[in-house]
């Protein structure tokens, strides 16, 4: 090969080079797309019950298909759902098998869930055309309740009956219409403290002292009923259930203090200064009666009994243990205008308040107090019999007594507890809480920051003092709370108040997270981009809500932003393009895509094109080679 040959091999290899550099300097992305998934179909119409009309608001209206349930409740008497694109419906995806028959459930207060004929009568998944679809339903073959009333068969007007005792229930249900119908074995009837009274079937055993509450429940119907067991009667023609002494033939005024078998002596009134040594009240207390007794100890009962006069809110006390010997053997009372400040308030609604003092070596002794309450009192107090409780002060809180009615003329009530010691007594009217709560917004976004307002939790007596919620897993405290779901569906957001006697209530609701959700699922940008050249980026938007919405999206890209509005169906997607300059200096910059619920992110690389680097190198290699070109023939020349 002759040196000139050799140098255009040289050139020519450095052209081809060059070529593939070039053609290799602008690799191009391919982005796969996937198809976007099925609109799910949406149901509304009527729903009736035959021979009753229209189905009561709370009626839960269910579309099952290849196993799966999907539905709503009426808000609306006779109406699920409606037709305009903002109102509630049934979606149902899209199933597997779109021939597959639709059945329609309707559940409902009052009635157990039941088929329902529809109208068209053969529902199918639509496979094509407009997926809102109109279906009227029709329940037939119920019987539609209105309201259920639990009777306790055998009881007295005050729901007493005595340990060992059994009573029967009975559930009534009221048909719409103005019917009746004996639905207990249809029941489920149960106690809420099985301690104090047992039920099986419709029968219920009372097996201790105390109160309880039997609850009733057929086609989501309630009702309930309070019922106290009493201490069993030694004399049933006496003057009432547990101890409360035998009749003696009077108008029934007054409640007898001491048992026939209890021979105790009379109280006495004490001094002055024994009151002051033995109660010591402070400055803001005014004692208004007290009296003093000597005990009678019982072998059989192993217990100290004093009994005090009519005069004194304590009727008797009885000490565990012989306390005759012990100190003066007496057990002095003392009725009080109030509580001491240092002591603080009772539980719920103060009607009495008593210091009892026995012996300093029996303070500790178990033992049992019978407390009489004046009708008078009771009625300027607004308060029920069945709400009384006996509370001690102990360890800095007044502490609630399991506490009974033993015995009630016209004008008295007397109660008795057991308890573990003796200080300063109490009785209160206390009851239960209510919860109540209410949300804001009712039906919330995804997102959307809810409140959750426990102001109308209220209490007949007391106070409600602390508020403890369960919402979405997560525990919460305080009368006003908030919080915001991520997911669409029905949350169960749970508030439990107690008040100051320590009762609780508690309440649930379903909040409904239902509107539009647009999520950002992909966005395609270029790998590369010459510094200031103009940029396109596009992005799918989805909603995977389930109600129509429009949102705007926004974009952002080194500095620059923009934004569009799009509107969408559930299920619907859309593609949106942005353009944009790239900056002038070269680096990686990131492009962002973003709506309410979601954003996505893609990057692209700033800087000057390979080809322009490539060109540099050819011209080089070309002078290089035109000099050596000119070198040979110069040579040549000389030769």
């Amino acid at each position: 090969m002759t040196p000139r040959t050799h140098r255009l091999t040289v050139v020519i290899v450095t052209l081809a080079v060059v070529a593939t550099l070039a053609t290799t300097a602008a690799p191009a992305a391919v982005f796969a797309q996937e198809e976007p998934p099925e609109t799910p179909a949406s149901y509304y119409g009527d729903v009736e019950i035959d021979g009753f009309g229209d189905a009561p608001a709370g009626t839960q209206v269910t579309a099952e298909i290849e196993g799966n349930r999907y539905n709503i409740t009426t808000e609306e008497a006779g109406q699920y759902g409606g037709p305009g694109a903002f109102e509630e419906k049934i979606y149902v995806p899209k199933p597997n098998d779109t021939d597959t028959q639709i059945t329609f459930l309707v559940d409902g207060p009052g009635f157990d869930e039941t088929e329902a004929t529809t109208d068209p009568s053969d529902v199918t998944w639509p496979d094509s055309g407009n997926k809102v679809r109109e279906v009227n339903l029709t329940v037939e073959g119920v019987t539609v309740f209105d309201s259920i009333d639990l009777r306790l068969d055998g009881v007295d007007d005050e729901r007493q009956i005595e340990v060992g005792e059994t009573t029967t229930a009975t559930v009534i249900a009221d048909v719409s219409g103005g019917d009746t119908e004996d639905v207990t074995s249809e029941s489920t009837i149960t106690s809420n403290n099985t301690d104090i009274a047992t039920v099986s079937g419709n029968t219920i055993t009372a097996e201790s002292t105390g109160e309880t509450t039997i609850q009733a429940e057929d086609t989501g119907l309630e009702d309930s009923v309070d019922l106290v067991v009493v201490e069993e009667s030694d004399d049933p023609g006496g003057g009432g259930p547990g101890g409360g002494g035998p009749g003696d033939g009077d108008d029934g005024d007054e409640i007898d203090d001491v048992d026939d078998d209890i021979d105790a002596p009379p109280p006495r009134t004490p001094s002055a200064e024994e009151i002051e040594e033995t109660f010591d009240p402070p400055e803001e207390v005014t004692i208004e009666n007290a009296e003093a007794a000597e005990t009678v100890f019982d072998p059989q009962t192993a217990t100290s009994t004093a009994v005090f006069s009519e005069e004194s809110t304590v009727s008797r006390v009885s000490v565990g243990g012989d306390i005759s010997g012990v100190g003066d053997g007496e057990v002095s009372v003392a009725d009080l205008d109030t509580e001491p400040d240092d002591a603080g308030s009772s539980p719920g609604r103060t009607v009495s308040v008593t210091q009892i003092e026995v012996p300093e070596e029996a303070q500790n002794n178990p033992g049992t107090v019978d407390i009489r309450v004046s009708r008078d009192r009771l009625e300027e107090l607004d308060a029920d019999v069945e709400d009384l409780q006996i509370n001690r002060f102990a360890d800095g809180a007044y502490q609630g007594l399991e506490t009974v009615v033993v015995n009630e003329t016209a004008s008295e009530v007397l109660l008795r507890a057991d308890t573990p010691g003796f200080s300063i007594f109490t009785v209160s009217a206390v009851s239960d809480p209510e919860a109540e709560f209410s949300v804001d917004p009712v039906e919330p976004d995804p997102d959307t920051q809810v409140t959750f307002n426990a102001s109308a939790a209220s209490d007949r007596y007391g106070e409600v003092v602390a508020y403890n919620w369960r919402i979405n897993g997560e525990s919460l405290s305080g009368e006003v709370v908030e919080s915001s779901f991520e997911e669409l569906g029905d949350v169960e957001v749970e508030l439990t108040v107690e008040n100051d006697a320590g009762r609780t209530d508690n309440v649930t609701q379903t909040v409904t997270v239902s509107g539009p959700v647009f999520e950002v699922p992909d966005i395609d940008a270029p790998d590369s981009q010459e510094p200031g050249d103009e940029v396109t980026v596009s992005a799918t938007i989805e909603n995977t809500g389930n109600e129509v919405g429009e949102q705007a999206v926004s974009y952002e890209f080194a500095g620059q932003t923009s934004e569009t509005t799009v509107e969408l169906e559930p299920g619907e997607t859309r593609t949106v393009e942005f353009t944009a300059t790239g900056p002038e200096e070269e680096g990686e910059f990131t492009h962002t895509v973003a709506t309410l619920n979601d954003e996505a992110t893609a990057t692209t690389l700033i800087e000057s094109p390979p080809i322009l680097l490539a060109l540099g190198i050819v011209l080089l290699v070309l002078g290089a080679a035109a000099g050596a070109l000119y070198a040979g023939r110069r040579t040549g020349a000389d030769e």
